[in-house]
């Protein structure tokens, strides 16, 4: 078997389908229309033995109408047999499919001309037209070679030419595979069978194949390529696959056939356009044009956003993945203008993201990805972003945080990001020690636990920052009180033992206060100097502590206490009594049983 498809190209009626039953035996047009009226209506395929390998052929369609078919046929082929007829020369077929071809970048191939046995006076003329068609292309480098398949002319050089480059082109796989569906038919006693060109990688017949789009899961039965069963399709090959799926499951024409979660299945991508000079006046943001992407046609609008990056909004999914091409086709006129190539087939979402995207695919590809992803990939994610399997990534450099791997830059991002957090907070209130873990997630516009949760674990770990339960501090922050915020802090203190148990409203307390004492109040309380028992109160710690104790004696030996019991203890009333309970009960020091507390287990036995 091969990784090797060799494909046609020109205008009709030059001698493609000819050249290729000369060249390998089989007749291609393999419909009765087709052999009625002497055209290629669909492509049709062929093969060339080489030992144990088979090298495909695909023959694509040349007449305009049929030239969805042919860019389903030309998609992913390896090297290109350019047909021009000696007794026509460049016709305007031979012009548009020149340009797919160009668009594509198809790498390898060669000019033949045909129907050299009878017009051999036109050979040079036509020789002629191929230089002035090429020029200024690589594709000028390409040989031209005069044939016949009438007399046999130039047909060894072909098959030496095809079997020199199969030598030395042939690909390992580096992905996952995908099958261009082309062909779908019902086989007698059977079932559904598909064919089409294998891309990505090769195909196990133990693989279980979803179609993007739908998600639609099907297992092979029995796989073949070139009539010859197999268990292993190769990359670069033509596939025939008798599947079998769930009843409702359904097999659509156009679609692909790959593994479930390698590729993106999307109506939206950030693609870079290359438009034709020739056809620069059609092209125009936010109008809509036709896509031909693998073996399907999709109808969707192209918008420009910076330079040649820019966006496709398609009518429906279809299975995109980065470095993926497409050529671009008007409606009114009906011309083929340019080509696209994907460049991030599932991008973040919204007109600001999209346009700064825009200003960062005009650069690196890496780069842009890890800043789409500031909180790191996991192996499927960094597979499917750079179209890679897991054994070729290149990790070197990257940081592994959990199951994700993250680029330093973006890591002494958040690690700068965090610093200035903090320094804002301390800013605001300078005796301020330890700000609020939740507060930072929040500032940092984090929204997974489990991210922000590694984050911390390395910001820690570079000592850029402390941990301590729910309260982050940067590494070695001490706070030094002043004399004047010392004097402030004892003044705040004697009063509030002067009200004991009895404190007014927190809110009426510090509207007295100056920012400057109420910056120390908030200290206080973070500091444990002053307890903060609901929103409402606030209390001295060595106040609280005394009652705490009081509390504990009395529950000790009556076994219980209730809101009565703690008014004939304290003096205290209602208002105070049930928030200082409430309170005890949230320490962990009571527990409510109906109208009565009980101590905790802990205070019981302590």
């Amino acid at each position: 078997m091969s990784r090797f498809i060799v494909g046609t190209a020109g205008h009709i009626d030059h001698g493609k389908t000819t050249l290729i039953k000369a060249l390998s035996g089989i007749t291609t047009d393999r419909l009765r229309e087709e052999q009625k009226r002497g055209i290629s209506i669909v492509s049709g395929y062929a093969y060339l033995n080489r030992g144990e390998d088979i090298i495909s052929i695909i023959d694509v369609p040349g007449h305009e109408r049929f030239i969805k078919n042919m860019l389903s046929g030309i998609t992913g082929i390896d090297l290109v047999l350019f047909v021009v007829a000696a007794d026509e020369g460049v016709m305007p077929q031979t012009r548009e499919h020149f340009d797919i071809v160009r668009l594509l970048d198809i790498p390898h191939g060669m000019f033949l001309i045909t129907k050299t046995d009878l017009a051999p006076d036109f050979v040079e003329l036509v020789e002629a037209d191929i230089e002035e068609l090429t020029r200024g292309t690589h594709y000028a480098d390409f040989p031209v070679l005069p044939v016949s398949a009438f007399t046999g002319q130039g047909l060894d050089q072909v098959r030496q030419f095809i079997f020199d480059h199969f030598d030395q082109t042939q690909e390992k796989s580096t992905y996952y595979p995908r099958l261009n569906v082309d062909r779908l038919f019902k086989s007698k006693g059977h079932g559904d069978v598909v064919t089409g060109s294998l891309e990505g990688a090769d195909l196990s017949i133990d693989t279980v194949l979803t179609q993007y789009p739908g998600g639609d899961t099907f297992k092979i039965r029995s796989m073949q390529s070139h009539e010859n069963p197999t268990e292993l399709a190769k990359m670069h090959s033509r596939v025939a696959l008798n599947l079998s799926g769930e009843r409702k499951a359904k097999l659509e024409k156009g679609s692909v056939l790959s593994v479930a979660g390698k590729y993106a299945d999307s109506a939206n991508a950030l693609v870079r356009f290359t438009i034709l000079p020739d056809y620069q006046y059609l092209f125009k943001s936010n109008h809509s044009y036709k896509f031909y992407l693998g073996s399907t046609e999709v109808q969707g609008k192209a918008i420009v956003l910076h330079q040649d990056i820019g966006e496709i909004l398609l009518d429906k999914p279809q299975l995109l993945f980065h470095g993926q091409k497409a050529i671009i086709r008007s409606m009114t006129p009906v011309a083929t203008i340019g080509r696209l190539e994907v460049l991030d087939s599932s991008p973040l979402p919204g007109k600001r993201n999209k346009r700064r995207a825009a200003l960062e695919l005009t650069g690196d590809y890496t780069g842009y990805i890890y800043g789409k992803y500031p909180l790191g990939l996991t192996i499927s994610q960094l597979e499917r972003e750079f179209v890679i399997r897991e054994d070729e990534l290149d990790l070197t450099g990257l940081v592994k945080l959990g199951p994700k791997w993250i680029d330093p830059t973006q890591l002494e991002k958040w690690r700068s990001r965090t610093v200035d957090i903090l320094n804002d907070f301390y800013q605001r209130d300078s005796l301020a020690e330890w700000m609020e873990r939740e507060d930072v997630k929040q500032a940092l516009g984090i929204e997974a636990r489990d991210d922000f949760d590694r984050l911390l674990v390395w910001l820690s770990q570079v000592e850029a920052i402390e941990v301590a339960d729910s309260k982050i501090k940067l590494k070695n922050r001490q706070v030094a009180v002043d004399p004047v915020q010392a004097q402030l802090a004892q003044e705040i203190l004697d009063q509030l033992e002067q009200y004991g148990l009895e404190v007014p409203d927190y809110t009426e307390v510090v509207s007295r206060y100056s920012n400057a004492k109420k910056e120390v109040m908030r200290y206080l309380i973070k500091r444990g100097d002053i307890v903060r028992i609901n929103p409402q109160f606030v209390v001295k710690k060595d106040t609280i502590i005394c009652l705490k104790n009081d509390i504990i004696r009395y529950t000790r030996e009556k076994g219980e206490i209730d809101i009565a019991d703690v008014r004939k203890i304290t003096g205290l009333s209602r208002k105070y009594v049930v928030p200082y309970l409430e309170y005890f009960d949230s320490i962990g020091v009571t527990k409510r049983e109906g109208n009565q507390r009980v101590l905790t287990k802990e205070y019981h036995d302590g």
